[in-house]
Formats: C-alpha cells, structure tokens, sequence
C-alpha cells in the first residue's frame, strides 16, 4: 500500500514518544528521549514504517523535493561506462574466439607477406650488429596452424617482402652503405633461386630502402627516385630509370604499376610498364602519406595534413584518376581479395588514436564495417596483409592471426 508524505508523518507521530519529533520537512527523523530503553523501540517502530513505505515504492522527498533532504537517501546510479574507442554504431565486433596471436619469430621485422597458404615473416638476429653475410632470416609459417614450417637465411636483412608469380621476392640490405639485393625464392624449396644486387643504391640508415612490388608481368623496385624493373623468371634487372619527382609508395597490380609522389606535393602517377614513362594520375592536398595499398582497380591512401595532422582515408580510381576523401581517420592500410583493412583507427587528429583496433573497411565508401580488438599499444607501422578470409598483422614482437 503506497503511503502519503501526510500518511507517514501521521504514523510517525503515532510510533514516536511525545518528546521525540519528526521534522515537518522530512529532512531528518531526530527523535530525543528521557529514557534510554524505550529508544530501541522507537528506532524498530520507525524502521517498519519505512519498510512500508518503501514496498509501496514510494520514494520520500522533502517539500522542495529535494533527495539531500529525504528520509531515505537514494542510491547513486552506477556511473555508465566511458567509450574507449571512435568506432560508429553498427560496426560488427569480431569474438575473441576469432583472433589467435603467436609469438612473433624471433628477432622479426616489420616484414609480411601472404602466399602459397604461408606467412612469410623477415627479420635478423639480435646480433646483426657485427653481421655482414648471410645475418638475414625469413621464417615460413603456416597459414592454417600458425606452426613455424621453414627458416630461410638471407645475405642480407629483409626490409620489404611481396609474393607474385608463384615466388617470394624479398629486398633485403645493410645500413652500411652498401647496395641492396632482390632475392627470388622458392616455396618448393625453401630456397634462393635468383639473387640480384641493386647497383648503385648505398643504404645508409635505418629509412629510406627500396620498395619492392610485383605486378604487370615485372618485378619493380623503388628507391628514391630510380625505378628498376626486374625479369620475374631470371630475377634480372632489365631496365632502370630516373623518375621526374621523388616517390614514396609504390603499388602494383596486373593492370600497371603507380607511385606515390610525397615532395614537394602529393601526386600519384601511372607507370607503363613497357617504357617508364609516367603520366599523373591525380593530386592530393598539401601533406604526406601515411600509407598505400592496392585492390583491383583502387588505390587507398592514408593521407595526412594540416598542423594536427588531420588524418583521412583516400580512395584513387586507377581507371580514370576519381578520388573520394571517406572522412574516416585511419592508419597502416592494406588491401588485397576485395578487402581493404586498416590498424589504429584514429580521431580527428592522428595524434589521438586507438593503435589496439584493426578495422575492414566497406570497398565502396571505405567506413568501417567489422573491427577486431587486439593487444598492441604503439602507432608505430606493424605490418598487415590480407587474404580473403583473413588479416595479419605483426607488431610488437606478436603476430596477430584474425579470421574475419
């Protein structure tokens, strides 16, 4: 039975002795006594008026209906749960059950690739400081277990790795001022078949080491702004050129081969294959890129600008140049299998990011659509690569295996 405020002070003046009061503002109960054995019976008394009054789901206010001033003091609502992450409503989370991670090989790079049902990962032993032959590794792994199948020693340390043509190509160097190498290796064999050296490249430093791609019947290397091209059978170089602007990215596919120019503008431009020449393709704001990848016909880009840097996700038609901004401030894109994931899925600012989600993009408007949690704290570029049912990424001394 639900009580009135007027109900209960009645009660309560009925239950308390006379020289007990109960304040008209319901603010407190103070209850004075000349005997201290009849408190006990009062404070019962009250206490079960209350209990009435409560299984009545009556809350007591004061006049000014303030709860500060009630009989009985609400609990305080447990605070909500504040979001760690920018995801948009919708986005499919992937289960735990999905996700594996293994200890990354030991002493591994930021070096990945996908091919022939294997994970190739690059590295050198903790030791490379005193190596100047054979200190390279490339540990096979399989796709399926994730159990280490094969370890490959290299003359040099693996900086880039890409399988086409049946073959694992891998560029692999010295910071010492030496040229940089393009091996050819086997999956049969496990095996170098074709090694060529780069004459004329001098790597000094931990940056600026070619980039290697394979696609449109070569194999291509970058470095700076020389471009070789490579025979994918013999592993040959079969022609060099000096490229009118500096590059930063290069992609290639079976339709061609585009760079991305990153001084003193962003640009990305069209190879042919046949002759070097190079044509624009489009133009980008004022900035720098991030990261590239390509899948069919579509360039991704995540390009950066602005004092922040304000970060976006860019996508390049190669057919006709169209470029779209999605608005969705990503990191570290990769594509491949009609699929475009990124890692460290960002705010407004690059500066503010979630480096522990790797996140699918839908192809046609590039906003998320599945994102997965792992365990990896650093913005620094881990290495992703995707096939159709899963990516990989490999980072912090832990490769990640999600099936999505």
């Amino acid at each position: 039975m639900s009580l009135t405020d007027e109900q209960l002070r009645d009660r309560l003046d009925a239950a308390i002795d006379v020289d007990a009061y109960v304040d008209r503002d319901l603010s407190f109960v103070h209850a004075r006594t000349r005997q201290r054995r009849r408190r006990g019976r009062v404070v019962a008394t009250v206490v079960l008026v209350l209990g009435v009054a409560l299984a009545g789901a009556v809350s007591v206010l004061a006049r000014d209906g303030s709860e500060r001033n009630s009989i009985v003091a609400r609990p305080s609502p447990s605070p909500r749960p504040t979001s760690t992450t920018l995801l948009p409503s919708g986005t499919e989370r992937v289960p735990r059950s999905a996700i594996t991670s293994y200890p990354a090989p030991e002493s591994s790079g930021a070096t990945l690739a996908l091919g022939d049902g294997s994970v190739w990962v690059g590295g050198w032993p903790s030791d490379v400081g005193a190596c100047r032959v054979d200190c390279g590794r490339i540990t096979r792994i399989n796709a399926i277990t994730g159990a280490e199948m094969a370890t490959i020693t290299v003359p040099k340390l693996p900086r880039a790795l890409v399988f086409e043509f049946g073959f694992l190509w891998a560029e692999v160097e010295l910071p010492d001022n030496g040229p940089a190498l393009v091996l050819k290796i086997s999956p049969s064999t496990n095996a170098i078949e074709a090694q060529t050296e780069l004459v004329g490249t001098s790597i000094a430093g931990s940056t600026g080491h070619p980039q290697l791609a394979a696609g449109a019947g070569y194999v291509w290397s970058l470095y700076g702004n020389r471009l070789d091209k490579l025979d994918r059978t013999s592993g040959a170089l079969l022609a060099t050129t000096t490229l009118p602007m500096w590059g930063d990215h290069m992609l290639a596919n079976g339709q061609g081969v585009w760079i991305v120019e990153d001084s003193p503008r962003i640009a990305v431009v069209a190879v042919v294959p046949d002759t070097l020449e190079v044509t624009e393709l489009a133009a980008l704001p004022a900035g720098y890129v991030q990261s590239a990848a390509i899948d069919s016909g579509t360039i991704w880009l995540t390009e950066a600008h602005g004092g922040g840097p304000v970060i976006d996700l860019v996508r390049v038609e190669t057919l006709d140049g169209s470029m779209t901004s999605t608005g969705v401030a990503t990191t570290n894109v990769a594509a491949g299998a009609g699929r475009v994931w990124f890692q460290g899925f960002a705010g407004a600012k690059l500066a503010n990011t979630h480096p522990g989600w790797v996140v699918e993009a839908d192809q046609a408007t590039g906003h998320p659509v599945r994102a997965a949690r792992i365990d990896y704290s650093a913005i620094t570029p881990p290495e992703l690569a995707v096939d159709p049912s899963t990516v990989w990424v490999l980072g912090g001394g832990t490769l990640w295996r999600i099936r999505a």
